[in-house]
């Protein structure tokens, strides 16, 4: 996809945050100008050039490419058609002579220069549509696929936050994590290249933990849950996080203490109504530790609950938490 990113404070120098600031002490985020693009450089030279008639398309590398681009959703820069099309032999002499120099496959010098003024071009029109038009369409020449812009929210979380994320993919990461064992919950495939941490049966649980370093440089207190949710055979998922201490071994204890306290908590039914199955993010708050105990962990009870009315099956399946 193409992206133009923003400005992540983490990174910022202190006159840059200062000359970020407006006077009222607002932050304003600018644009890194970061992008991403399809570009097509060169063309199958061996068959006639590009005259204008639309079949003749198929001879050129970027008609040949476009579907892939398409499928990915990337835009598609093309030399040949910011030059083209070459109807009169006289312009067929030009492109080739003035295009291909050397090995006659790819660009000249000049030719790179030209290829350098059409990314700028791209950027520019990507940037000024971002920050000006977003309730405009971009141009269809090209770009399969129109731009997503992120909430606020999103943005402040991830650029400027340094969150902690339970990767729930790789059973052996996983397992460092347990509190106790987790029976009924495992990290495996139940569709062909997509893995997660599912469990197939109400009543089971799991308690995964957060060290205290890690709790530490959370500033938040909230958590995102990316799960996937279905429209069949889905359970209802119940996500606890408890404030634990610190064992002498390295461990977080308190995982079963009643007098425990109770950070947050929330519960999710991963089954809907629309006929597809997406990974979703579920958003919980919860209250942080005091930043003066320098012992306290967190302990994250992940529970698959009865339904009501009860179900035959009652899969939930996660991929990640990010604590922040």
């Amino acid at each position: 996809m193409s992206m133009v990113t923003k400005q992540s404070r983490r990174n910022m120098t202190k006159s840059q945050l200062e000359q970020a600031t407006t006077s009222s002490g607002h932050f304003v985020r600018g644009f890194t100008g970061t992008a991403a693009m399809w570009l097509v450089a060169s063309t199958r030279r061996y068959v006639p050039v590009w005259t204008g008639v639309p079949h003749e398309r198929i001879s050129d590398a970027m008609y040949a490419q476009l579907p892939v681009a398409q499928h990915h959703g990337v835009p598609i820069v093309s030399a040949i058609d910011a030059l083209g099309p070459f109807p009169t032999t006289k312009l067929q002499a030009w492109f080739n002579q003035t295009w291909y120099e050397g090995d006659k496959i790819h660009p000249s010098q000049r030719g790179h220069v030209l290829l350098a003024d059409l990314v700028f071009d791209y950027l520019k029109m990507a940037y000024e549509h971002t920050r000006l038009l977003q309730m405009y369409d971009l141009p269809k020449d090209y770009i399969p696929r129109q731009s997503l812009f992120l909430s606020q929210d999103i943005l402040d979380l991830f650029l400027d936050q340094t969150p902690t994320t339970i990767s729930l993919t790789h059973m052996p990461d996983i397992v460092k994590r347990f509190v106790t064992p987790c029976r009924g919950w495992c990290a495996y495939d139940d569709v062909p290249e997509k893995i997660g941490f599912i469990s197939n049966e109400a009543g089971t649980s799991c308690v995964l933990s957060l060290q205290p370093a890690e709790v530490s440089g959370l500033g938040v207190g909230k958590a995102r849950v990316l799960m996937y949710k279905s429209y069949e055979n889905m359970g209802v998922f119940k996500m606890t996080v408890v404030q634990g201490r610190a064992g002498l071994n390295g461990t977080c204890e308190g995982a079963y203490d009643p007098n425990a306290p109770v950070l947050g908590s929330m519960i999710v039914d991963s089954m809907w109504k629309e006929r597809a199955s997406l990974a979703e993010v579920a958003v919980m708050q919860f209250k942080l530790p005091p930043a003066s105990d320098r012992s306290a962990c967190l302990l994250v009870h992940l529970y698959v609950v009865e339904a009501n009315p009860k179900r035959l099956k009652n899969k939930v399946k996660l991929l990640g938490i990010s604590f922040f």
